[in-house]
């Protein structure tokens, strides 16, 4: 049984987690143009994997074969989500990027109900494809069309966000057989670096000179998106719904728009308080179902 207090801590982790990534996406935006891929997401994995693992030192005596396991399957999906994501950024326009990227919103309930026959509730659901509607409306614009956006791309797109949402509910299910949160997200972003620096090293041309700009970017990359940001979802999983949790945490978009609005004086146009609004009407609407019905959910069906 979850007490008021559980419910309101996990909210704001996961509010927090998407309003880290909402900034990131200013913050990385030039990044791209100035390294390959992998060496991205080897450099930001290996500094939450060092820096969290620094933290929690004194804790690897609760290190265990299986929670090793554990942590290199969801260090695998999490690093092929974040790469096929940022290879179909490559091929499609960043509208489609985003939007079909938000598929997890929806794919979430549905994997839940497939991994631990937790059928999900129509309301939860109903908010899923609102918010995958508000998503619609502020990712794509009037230029998508013309912008080259590949079939490809779209597709290596739908591929992450598939991922993304088995990352979400394996982590539910890993974290609710009594892993540590902690221990469980260091090695993860190890084995996601690892990943990460092999095919780097491997099919990609470092730049011989990184600017101070770019530096920053990455690290705030690893420290706030991914050793911050990404513990603060697990933590907030173990404490909500996995199906409650996507909604909140797809509001990265649009903390995205705000920050951009803010920092890169984007015009804050009807279309993107539409969206935005509409994404936030259906946290309302997940709201209303939760809460009277989160008593009746077991704290073993919860994690990450």
């Amino acid at each position: 049984m979850k007490s008021k207090p559980s419910e309101l801590f996990a909210n704001l982790m996961l509010l927090a987690a998407a309003m880290i990534w909402g900034a990131g996406f200013v913050v990385m935006k030039s990044t791209l143009s100035a390294l390959p891929p992998n060496a991205i997401l080897a450099m930001r994995f290996s500094i939450g994997a060092f820096g969290l693992g620094f933290i929690i030192r004194k804790s690897y005596r609760t290190l265990s074969f299986k929670t090793l396991l554990r942590s290199a399957v969801l260090g695998t999906v999490l690093y092929a989500a974040f790469a096929l994501q940022t290879y179909g950024l490559e091929r499609t326009s960043a509208g489609h990027n985003a939007f079909i990227t938000a598929v997890y919103v929806v794919l979430v309930p549905i994997f839940v109900f497939a991994f631990k026959r937790t059928k999900p509730s129509a309301q939860v659901f109903a908010a899923a494809i609102i918010c995958f509607a508000g998503i619609f409306i502020l990712s794509f614009d009037s230029t998508d069309s013309a912008s080259g956006s590949s079939f490809f791309g779209d597709m290596l797109t739908l591929a992450c966000g598939v991922l993304f949402a088995l990352h979400i509910v394996l982590s539910d299910i890993y974290m609710s057989r009594g892993e540590n949160v902690m221990v469980m997200t260091a090695f993860q972003f190890l084995f996601a670096a690892l990943f990460a620096w092999t095919f780097s090293v491997s099919f990609e041309d470092l730049p011989s000179e990184i600017s101070g700009k770019i530096w920053l970017a990455l690290a705030y990359s690893g420290i706030a998106s991914t050793l911050l940001g990404l513990l603060l979802q697990n933590i907030g999983i173990k404490y909500a719904s996995a199906s409650y949790a996507s909604l909140i945490l797809c509001t990265e978009s649009v903390f995205g728009v705000i920050f951009g609005v803010i920092f890169f004086h984007e015009a804050l146009t009807f279309k993107l308080v539409l969206g935005c609004g509409i994404i936030l009407l259906s946290l309302v609407l997940a709201n209303l179902k939760l809460g009277r019905r989160s008593r009746h959910k077991t704290g073993g069906n919860r994690s990450l």
